[in-house]
């Protein structure tokens, strides 16, 4: 996935952040968040917040929403598993359409 990571980082430059973690050599921060595969990809909102994607996007990417089990309030938004070029950019695009 690095190469399309590194593409889109690239187009989107001055729009979005797009940060890699090799959970290998970041054994340590890697264990504090809910990783079952790898690629594990988690989404932020500009403000910070875990991303929630729409009904239809979130089919599309394998979407998983980890959420506190005694508040229910979402923890992280993201997707495990590989995510191909287009569905990277679709999250992209749907995360923009909802800056303020």
């Amino acid at each position: 996935m690095h190469p399309v990571l590194e593409k889109l980082r690239e187009e989107y430059k001055d729009k979005v952040i797009i940060k890699t973690v090799d959970i290998i050599k970041e054994q340590k921060f890697a264990s504090e968040f809910p990783i079952r595969v790898t690629p594990t990809l988690f989404y932020y909102n500009a403000d910070g917040t875990p991303f929630k994607a729409s009904e239809d996007l979130a089919k599309k990417i394998s979407y998983v929403a980890y959420q506190d089990k005694k508040t229910d309030e979402l923890k992280f938004g993201g997707s495990e598993g590989v995510v191909e070029y287009e569905g990277l950019k679709e999250i992209i695009e749907e995360m923009l359409k909802n800056v303020k």
